[in-house]
């Protein structure tokens, strides 16, 4: 008589399977895939060369340009460029992992590997779950690396200039809320690429949601009606860079403020991440 096996027995397999089991498999089949990689190292590559661009293309006002004196000096500079780099690390979130967010799902529906994902893990629930963590763990990781990296060389340059750069509140207040934005914003491509289940179109939807309909179709429908261009703001470019601005302002025509602009990218990330969800527990492989 043969054992009860996890493959042949789902109950079995549910009792069996644990979370962090789960999490360690989707480790293993994401730093597998060389896609991974290329989309990861050529979003540190871009980010930290923009950065660079960035730093030494700064505007460096005198001392005697900013009411204070040199600590308010200080904190303008510093703040400032806070706020440049995370929208640098923010935008290439936006411009590269928007892919691994949409390929880390996808590739297991072309390649056929998620039936045997599904076949060991039957509620399906936890694979979902762990592949939203790894991605936001990624994420974060990648644009932490990537800011800190660029505060290191901005304070050398910095330095060069006769400034100190320092960690003030709001330096803080603006890498953490860009670290935030951005995880929210590769849970938003990959519950693209649950619901759509295809590599090609959640990477063009992806790219439609973030750039083209906010930065070109409703600027051309905003020259028939000024409410095209009001909604700019609902659109996960603007709404992220809104949480991340040095002088947040407040609610207006062209912008959101700081809060409403997280609970703006926290809406379109719950709101992918439901529908996407609800298709993969739900839609045959």
């Amino acid at each position: 008589m043969t054992a009860p096996s996890v493959y042949n027995n789902p109950a079995l397999a549910t009792r069996k399977v644990r979370f962090h089991r789960v999490l360690a498999a989707e480790w293993i089949k994401a730093r597998s895939l060389r896609s991974t990689w290329w989309v990861f190292g050529v979003y540190l590559v871009l980010t930290l060369g923009f950065q660079l661009i960035l730093v030494f293309n700064f505007y460096w006002p005198a001392v005697n340009e900013v009411a204070g004196g040199v600590e308010a000096w200080r904190r303008l500079v510093s703040e400032q460029m806070a706020e440049g780099q995370a929208t640098v690390a923010f935008s290439m979130v936006i411009m590269v992992l928007a892919v691994a967010g949409v390929l880390l799902l996808t590739n297991e529906y072309s390649s056929g590997m998620i039936r045997s994902t599904f076949a060991a893990v039957p509620r399906r629930w936890p694979v979902f779950l762990a592949k939203a963590l790894l991605i936001s763990l990624f994420t974060v990781a990648l644009m932490a690396c990537a800011e800190l990296l660029g505060a290191a060389v901005a304070g050398l340059v910095a330095q060069s200039k006769g400034a100190t750069l320092v960690l003030t509140p709001t330096v803080w207040r603006i890498w953490g809320m860009s670290l935030v934005t951005g995880a929210l914003l590769v849970l938003l491509f990959l519950g693209l690429g649950a619901l759509l289940r295809s590599s090609a179109a959640g990477i063009a939807t992806a790219y439609g949601l973030s750039m083209v309909i906010p930065t070109m179709i409703l600027p051309l429908l905003g020259l028939v009606n000024d409410v095209f261009l009001k909604a700019v703001k609902y659109f996960p470019m603007a709404a992220g860079a809104s949480t991340i601005a040095s002088s947040p302002l407040g609610e207006s025509d062209s912008s959101l403020s700081l809060w409403a602009g997280f609970w703006v990218m926290l809406a379109w990330a719950a709101v992918a991440m439901a529908f996407g969800g609800w298709r993969f527990m739900r839609r045959d492989a």
